[in-house]
């Protein structure tokens, strides 16, 4: 989904909730579940979905140097001349 269109509302919870959803077994649409806009898996009628901290951290690999902020100031165009 794209969190900046009018149609999408986000919801922000702690880190540590689980959040449970249930499809009703009287819908007959065709269901996605999307995460981070990469992963897409099919949902069916009755199905039990839980959404929770995975116990394990990911660790990542951070190059020196690397700027987070830099990279998105650049991209979007933050601080830069409008003319």
């Amino acid at each position: 989904m794209f969190p900046h269109t009018l149609s999408s509302r986000p919801l922000v919870v702690s880190g540590n909730s689980e959040i449970r959803l249930k499809v009703a077994e009287t819908n007959d649409a065709h269901l996605q579940i999307s995460c981070d806009s990469h992963v897409i898996l099919a949902v069916m009628p009755g199905d039990d979905i839980t959404i929770r901290k995975h116990p394990n951290p990911l660790r990542l690999v951070h190059p020196p140097g690397y700027s987070y902020y830099h990279v998105l100031r650049n991209k979007l165009g933050w601080g830069s001349k409008l003319y």
